[in-house]
């Protein structure tokens, strides 16, 4: 909980539903804890969260990798053929005169993801091993939680889709690895965070 003047109270819990206050219980693994006045969800453990989390985030990375190293889409026709990665075309919108695409579409589509990739695993690899929490483990996971919301490589590869589908008539299409290779991203960086539990975050950073 954040108070008034900013500061993080570790202790307290506001319910999500009434915004009553109450004081952080200590929970073991699937246990879930209710408000005393509207019986909300304010609290769960997640079974074998960080166990999870590691091998999905290690995952997502490795297949971050592809797709920005390999093409993403090729398009062939009359014996032309020329293949086009992630890279590519942000360097390409970067060259034209749409710099602002360029922009959105590195940040949101590649840099935000890979940050909260790194931000996992930074968070939760060290209490895998059975090392002491991180001092930025707070800070890192609060920068998964703003940019869950703005990681939007999922949007780029529905609208890719879209505009070959439009253009498949005038040329032959074919996805890369890259394509492949960013859509296990999207699902893996998904499950990460869904399998994320912030209560045994929290809890390891206390026990520091």
């Amino acid at each position: 909980m954040v108070t008034a003047d900013g500061r993080e109270r570790l202790d307290l819990l506001a319910c999500p539903a009434c915004d009553a206050l109450h004081s952080r219980p200590a929970l073991d693994e699937g246990e879930v804890a209710h408000c005393v006045r509207c019986h909300a969800v304010i609290l769960a453990r997640k079974h074998r969260s960080v166990d999870r989390v590691v091998p999905a985030a290690a995952a997502a990375l490795l297949a971050y990798l592809v797709a920005v190293t390999f093409p993403f889409v090729g398009v062939s026709e009359a014996g032309l053929a020329n293949q086009i990665s992630v890279i590519d075309a942000v360097v390409a919108l970067a060259e034209g005169r749409l710099g602002l695409l360029a922009v959105v579409l590195g940040v949101f589509t590649l840099a935000f993801p890979l940050w909260m990739i790194v931000s996992l695993l930074m968070v939760t690899v060290p209490i895998r091993l059975g090392r002491p929490a991180p001092r930025y483990a707070a800070a890192e996971l609060k920068v998964v939680r703003r940019l869950a919301p703005w990681a939007m490589a999922e949007i780029f590869l529905v609208g890719t889709a879209v505009s070959l589908v439009k253009v498949a008539g005038l040329a032959h299409l074919s996805f890369g690895p890259a394509f492949l290779g960013l859509l296990a991203t999207v699902v893996l960086l998904a499950m990460a965070t869904v399998y994320l539990c912030e209560d045994t975050i929290w809890a390891a950073v206390r026990a520091r």
